[in-house]
């Protein structure tokens, strides 16, 4: 944790936004390009990948460590076609449809985009079946088209729903079925439970934290069984990254966390409360915010604050 903390306070003041826009927007793509061939060679090749082992629980499929899967976990069907739910470069869909997203904000926001490349984008995130992943999409779809979003179009907007509805409806009826009824209930019980006992742990620990220590943060996990009448029996890490911060920092650096990811100004300056919006909803479903990128972006805003310019007083 130390080491992501002096690099991404180092890498504050090494890069300039400009270059690092372009810079993140080319790694954007290389993760595109990464996501596209995955997804291809997931649905033709699988008979060629070699399981193994992560840190000793979950199972993974590979080729070669070029590309990687969890056969077992993320099959999925969409019209006949069995394919496995896109990972991309990470250890988990939902990872991949953050920086997805990103580059679907530049390609909607910063940046003129062919439609072909922004079609492409939209097909990788719906490869992710990633619920978070799809309101996200839908999000930046209708804020870029906020325009067309009034009665006069109501008709128009009422066919190409319908469609959409008709085209995707295996996606959803696969999301309501597991996530609601079926087998993925228990993962949606699970990120309610970890929610809950965050609140518990932090209402103990409000000021200073219980500090950087995992150790300790997983037995206290452990000791928060039941909470509210609701228990889980095998206790894990928490996948929300707001809550899971103040319980290692506290309130007070907490909020001063979540107040630079507010200030900072690498993605989406144009429409900087649109993007800590967009940020904040990925970060409550991915343990993703003392990981390096998140770390950069909110020392960026500690610096943005303590450089704002000071109100001049004028005395008469």
């Amino acid at each position: 944790m130390l080491l992501i903390i002096i690099i991404a306070f180092g890498a504050t003041f090494l890069i300039h936004k400009n270059n690092f826009s372009q810079s993140f927007l080319t790694v954007l793509y290389i993760i595109q390009i990464h996501a596209l061939l995955s997804f291809i060679f997931s649905i033709f090749f699988e008979e060629y990948l070699q399981s193994f082992l992560l840190h000793g629980e979950k199972l993974y499929d590979t080729f070669y460590y070029i590309f990687f899967y969890r056969i077992e976990a993320s099959r999925t069907s969409f019209y006949g076609i069995q394919f496995i739910r896109n990972l991309g470069l990470f250890w988990e869909p939902g990872i991949l449809q953050i920086f997805l997203n990103l580059l679907l904000y530049y390609q909607l926001f910063e940046k003129k985009t062919p439609k072909v490349k922004i079609v492409l984008t939209l097909f990788l995130i719906i490869t992710t079946y990633s619920t978070t992943g799809y309101l996200i999409m839908l999000l930046l779809i209708a804020y870029k088209y906020k325009s067309i979003l009034s009665l006069k179009h109501f008709p128009y907007l009422l066919i190409s729903f319908t469609f959409t509805l008709i085209l995707f409806f295996p996606i959803i009826s696969y999301h309501f079925e597991n996530k609601v009824l079926g087998e993925k209930v228990m993962s949606t019980t699970v990120r309610v439970f970890d929610a809950i006992q965050s609140i518990k742990i932090i209402a103990d620990y409000p000021i200073t934290g219980i500090g950087l220590t995992w150790e300790l943060y997983e037995k206290l996990q452990l000791s928060y069984k039941e909470v509210f009448g609701l228990v889980v029996i095998d206790v894990q890490g928490n996948t929300n990254s707001i809550l899971s911060t103040i319980i290692l920092f506290g309130l007070p650096t907490g909020f001063l966390f979540i107040l630079a990811l507010y200030f900072q100004d690498l993605i989406g300056s144009k429409y900087k409360q649109f993007i800590f919006i967009l940020l904040l909803i990925c970060l409550n479903s991915e343990p993703l915010l003392l990981r390096p990128f998140f770390m950069l972006l909110i020392f960026n805003g500690m610096v943005n604050i303590i450089s704002r310019p000071k109100p001049v007083h004028l005395h008469q």
